[in-house]
């Protein structure tokens, strides 16, 4: 099973690259004689792997940008350097909601 499971990341990695569409992945896999329950299987997996991914990667922008937000409020709050407090308060600030809410898209659509 594990080497099934290292087949399939190796093709998922193959896939993704291309940006196949999911009648080529069932095309390539029917070529690759798989039976029709494994065709599902594997575009389940598929698409978990893709999900999970995709939410990773949501995380990490809202990680990011709920961080950028907090240290633009606190460096505003203490006054670090005052002939940046405008950059600081709207510029950082307003950069650091941008990415949560790509970040919220990412994990909740």
């Amino acid at each position: 099973m594990s080497e099934k499971q290292v087949t399939y990341s190796l093709s998922f990695e193959h896939w993704l690259k291309q940006n196949f569409t999911e009648e080529q992945i069932v095309d390539e896999l029917i070529q690759q004689g798989y039976a029709d329950d494994q065709i599902a299987d594997i575009q389940k997996l598929y698409k978990k792997k893709r999900l999970d991914e995709r939410t990773r990667k949501g995380f990490i922008y809202m990680g990011i940008g709920s961080s950028l937000g907090l240290l633009s409020c606190l460096f505003a709050i203490m006054g670090v350097l005052p002939e940046l407090r405008d950059f600081i308060l709207y510029g950082l600030t307003s950069i650091g909601i941008v990415l949560a809410l790509v970040g919220g898209y990412f994990v909740f659509e």
